[in-house]
This record gives structure tokens, C-alpha cells and sequence, in this order.
């Protein structure tokens, strides 16, 4: 970036709701970035405590500062609303409680590519203010060198998103309704487009406490728990996720992704759900998960054979 040129702009979106015991952290946060303007737009959900409070008082701090009624249905709603308003060429996902290292903005925008559309994010490390723990990093490999590797895990945290204009229009031009969180569908929707990239060196630091929308890796017992109510139910919201890509994206999709996502359209033929089982490729990055994931697959087309 030309030093001598004015600094980039940013429209960086706050989604807040009772953040008042970090907030301030990570706005002091924002202000040290180095090498671009911000303006600020943040989306509040209803606080009750002093948020709106904090965040008055940095209104002079940023190029712009606006603060907007937010939908109040969710960090996912939130997020999606807080981007329908954007206005600027390149914009920024934000939560309340982390702390952006001061490179972060700088570096996104060197990884996004002028005049085509364009997203991108970066490993966290995660640390909490509870437990004395060496801060870890997440994810340590990231995996986007097939859709498939993102199929059944996300590996974006939003609150490290980065996008440019060209990609949000094609991001908002049908907002998904089966998708599970804003994060993962930017990245799929991005993989659908092969305009995703990423780094392995953490950009955010990802604070960890009792009130993360995205706690950290969840423990054996939460996985083997929400295993257990997926067997049950006999459905898999991954796979509307997937189905919902497709409808949507399928159009602008190179042939070999268009195929790939194709196989998990309805009906499940036995042939397509033993090859997608049996495939070479990786859905999770742990391999506990893999397996239980595959098996799960193989429940999940039992189950849909039966409803037919």
C-alpha cells in the first residue's frame, strides 16, 4: 500500500448486544489499525447496559460512526443486516469482545484482489480471561483447496471476514435460508466462486467466555451429545445448507463443484451416498469427527429412504 496515498477506507460492522464488559477493548482496538480509515456501523440487538454508553463515546474516533436498531433475532440476522447497510468498497465483520491485531485490516486488503470479487479471513487465537491457558491457535491448518473441506466444517470465524464490494453484491443477491451461521455461508459462498483465500497466521484475537455465540472446540461429551440428537432427528442441517448452495449458486459454479454439491440434491440415490461416504477427500479436520460424520451420513439417507 502507497504510503504517501490516503489511507483505505473500511466499513467495519459491529454487531453488540450487553457488550459493554469488553467493548471497549476492541473498539481501542480498531483505532490502532494501521495504514486505513474506518467508519464505523454497528447493529444493536437491544442492550440494557452501558454499550450504547461506550460506543457514544467514540463517535468522534472513526471517519464516520453510525449506530442502527438491529433485528434482535441473532448474531446471524444481525450480521446479515449490518451488511444489507453497507455502503463502502471493502467492509469488515467485527464482534464485541475480541481484540483485532494491528496489521489485521492492512493485511485482508493486500489478499483481495482489485476489480473481482473477493473475501477472505484468517486463523484466531483464542484466549480467555477466565482460565490461564497458552492462547491456541484456530484453525491450525486451514483447508480450502476443495469445497468439500468446508462442506461439513467452518473454518472462518467471522469476526476476521474481510470483503470487498463486487462480492457482497453476489453474496446478498439471495439471502440463504437454511444456512447455520453467517460465517460458514460466506465462505461456501465464496468457495462457490473461487474467490475465497486465507492465512494460518492468526489476525484476531478470539476472546473465550460463558457468552460466545462460537465457543472454543467443543469437548468429547458436547460432540458425542449433538451426535446423539442428530441420530435421532434422522436429518442433518449441513446438508440443507448444501442443498441451499446449490439452488442458489449453482449457475456460476465451475462443473467439477457443480457436480460435487449436486450429489447431496434429494433423492439420495444409494450409489451417490456410498460414493460421497467412501470419497478420498476430508470433511472434518479431526478424525474422530470424520468418522462419526461419515456414519452419520449413511443414518441420514436411511432415514430419507424411509420417508419416500
Amino acid at each position: 500500500m502507497n504510503s504517501k496515498a490516503s489511507p483505505q477506507n473500511v466499513e467495519v460492522l459491529l454487531a453488540t448486544y450487553n457488550g459493554e464488559k469488553y467493548l471497549a477493548e476492541q473498539l481501542d482496538s480498531l483505532l490502532a489499525q494501521t495504514e486505513v480509515s474506518i467508519s464505523l456501523v454497528v447493529s444493536d440487538d437491544g442492550s440494557q447496559d452501558r454499550t450504547l454508553e461506550i460506543l457514544s463515546s467514540y463517535k468522534d474516533s472513526f471517519t464516520e460512526f453510525k449506530v442502527l436498531q438491529g433485528p434482535k433475532n441473532g448474531a446471524q440476522a444481525n450480521f446479515f443486516y449490518l451488511i444489507s447497510q453497507s455502503k463502502s468498497d471493502y467492509v469488515a465483520l467485527c464482534d464485541q469482545d475480541d481484540i483485532w491485531e494491528t496489521d489485521h485490516l492492512k493485511n485482508s486488503l493486500t489478499r483481495l484482489k482489485s476489480g473481482t470479487p473477493g473475501v477472505t479471513f484468517s486463523a484466531v487465537m483464542e484466549f480467555s480471561n477466565i482460565k490461564a491457558k497458552t492462547p491456541k491457535v484456530w484453525p491450525r491448518k486451514i483447508r480450502i483447496g476443495r469445497i468439500e473441506n468446508i462442506l461439513f466444517e467452518n473454518p472462518a470465524r467471522g469476526c476476521t471476514i474481510v470483503m470487498n464490494r463486487s462480492f457482497i453484491n453476489i453474496l446478498m443477491d439471495k439471502i440463504p435460508t437454511y444456512s447455520i451461521m453467517h460465517d460458514w455461508w460466506i465462505a461456501l459462498v465464496g468457495m462457490s466462486y473461487e474467490c475465497l483465500t486465507s492465512t494460518e497466521k492468526p489476525e484476531v484475537r478470539y476472546r473465550i467466555h460463558e457468552n460466545n455465540a462460537v465457543g472454543p472446540t467443543p469437548s468429547i461429551k458436547t460432540r458425542f451429545r449433538r451426535l446423539g440428537k442428530i441420530l435421532q432427528s434422522g436429518s442433518l442441517l449441513t446438508i440443507d445448507q448444501i442443498r441451499d448452495l446449490y439452488s442458489i449458486h449453482s449457475d456460476r459454479m465451475n462443473d467439477r463443484m457443480r457436480r460435487s454439491l449436486s450429489t447431496w440434491v434429494p433423492p439420495l440415490r444409494s450409489s451417490i451416498v456410498r460414493k460421497n461416504v467412501l470419497a478420498r477427500c476430508r470433511y472434518r479436520a479431526n478424525f474422530v469427527e470424520e468418522v462419526a460424520l461419515r456414519s452419520t451420513l449413511i443414518w441420514v439417507w436411511v432415514k430419507e429412504r424411509r420417508k419416500e
